[in-house]
């Protein structure tokens, strides 16, 4: 060969080199513009496979994504004409040893390797051949899913192809960190949508105002944290002039637990009218709630009807925070007395009986009725100012108008809270028999 020719044969491969450098390039703007159009998560995966077995000439493949916070990996997967999520814990299998070491793995003979799983070929009816498994990493280095591609069309798998994969990585991350900082997004819209629903819902079942009472004062307070709770207070007048005077939590948040609330706000007022007797009343709501709501969802609640001519206040108590009768002129050790007898949540099973409690309210007795985000408030280091320090408030407080009761016990849940949100809503209902 002479020299000449030997440098056009140089030129010519440096040429189909260069063209073939030129055609990946190509092909990973294409891919970039092709991934980077599309925002809905499932959509972004479809397009990254479908770039990555095309431009690899791949028969088929998966894209796993990590779940660091999980410790698992998780792929969508055609069954039909769902797709369902599959997962895995990291480190199982190829994928997620690639996942966990970041190693490059191709297998031309897939079923020569013990971490090959064969149970998928055989559940499917399709031969894995040759397989290439690969790590996808976003720019910071950190590796975000896995490539695994099976069955090369024309050949096997090849360090060319793992540049390739690699390249096509850095756009792979951006298109799904872009997707799912969407799906963030648009869950966080819908749960700030849900939040105002069921903030409107606790608003409008919240008197309006207390009522005029003779001889008494009322006041209700609800402070909602973030999450909208299932807190709920009422004030209703009987047939004979009593009041049916009620506080109540429902198990959870948002729309379920305003909805919730809602169905026992009506049943409450419906029953009143024509059941004057209370622990048959709060059976028959038990029973109603139990029929109409799922057995995990449960309502606390006590309640009282209250005499204003006789200052007699009959009570029970369904699994609720015990309420408390704070005496105005009593030894110290019999100021503040809770008020426990009743039964069980409402809803959590039917037919069960409630027994009910009797007070007198004398002048300046207060009835100081709460929910568990009032003594279940926490601090920076997570401890619970408990009824104890309630109680305490509630001595310290003896003499003093209702209005000046209320704003002591809130003082005392926000200096005990700190700087820390409120987790569930601060809720508080006195009833005092005025001097």
């Amino acid at each position: 060969m002479t020299e000449g020719t030997g440098s056009k044969n140089n030129l010519i491969s440096a040429l189909a080199t260069a063209q073939q450098e030129i055609a990946k390039l190509s092909a990973l703007i294409d891919a970039s513009q092709t991934i980077n159009s599309a925002l809905e998560l499932d959509v972004v995966l479809d397009r990254i496979l479908l770039t990555a077995t095309e431009n690899v000439r791949a028969d088929r493949g998966t894209i796993y994504l990590v779940d660091e916070p999980n410790g698992e990996i998780w792929s969508k997967v055609l069954q039909g004409e769902e797709k369902l999520e599959i997962r895995l814990p990291l480190g199982q299998g190829l994928a997620g040893y690639v996942a966990r070491t970041g190693e490059v793995i191709i297998l031309d003979d897939a079923y020569s390797d013990p971490r090959f799983n064969s149970e998928v070929d055989k559940a499917s009816g399709y031969k894995t051949e040759s397989m290439i498994t690969t790590p996808m990493r976003n720019k910071e280095g950190d590796i975000i899913g896995v490539f695994q591609l099976l069955n090369k069309t024309d050949g096997l798998f090849s360090q060319d192809d793992v540049a390739f994969l690699d390249a096509l990585s850095a756009h792979a991350a951006i298109a799904l960190e872009n997707a799912f900082l969407l799906k963030e997004s648009l869950e966080k819209k819908e749960l700030e949508k849900e939040l105002d629903v069921a903030e409107g819902i606790q608003k409008g079942l919240l008197p309006a105002d207390s009522p005029e009472i003779e001889g008494f004062e009322l006041l209700g307070v609800c402070t909602p944290c973030d999450a909208v709770g299932g807190d709920s207070y009422d004030y209703i007048l009987l047939d004979d002039g009593r009041w049916l005077i009620t506080i109540a939590d429902v198990v959870g948040h948002g729309v379920p637990a305003a909805m919730l609330m809602a169905n026992l706000y009506a049943t409450l007022r419906s029953h009143s009218q024509y059941d004057f007797e209370l622990t048959s009343m709060v059976a028959r709501v038990n029973d109603f709630i139990h029929r109409s709501t799922d057995t995990s969802q449960f309502i606390t609640m006590f309640c009282g009807i209250l005499d204003p001519a006789s200052g007699e206040f009959t009570f029970t108590n369904a699994g609720h925070n015990p309420p408390y009768l704070v005496r105005a002129n009593a030894d110290p050790d019999e100021t503040v007395v809770p008020m426990t007898e009743g039964g069980i949540p409402l809803g959590m099973m039917p037919s069960v009986p409630y027994s009910s409690g009797n007070v007198t309210m004398d002048k300046g007795d207060i009835l100081f009725l709460f929910t568990d985000g009032v003594s279940e408030v926490m601090n920076e280091e997570g401890e619970l100012m408990g009824e104890e320090a309630l109680e305490e408030c509630l001595k310290q407080s003896v003499g003093l108008p209702l209005a000046s009761v209320i704003h002591e016990v809130q003082m005392e849940v926000r200096s005990h809270a700190g700087d820390t949100p409120y987790e569930d809503d601060v809720t508080m209902v006195g009833v005092q028999r005025l001097p």
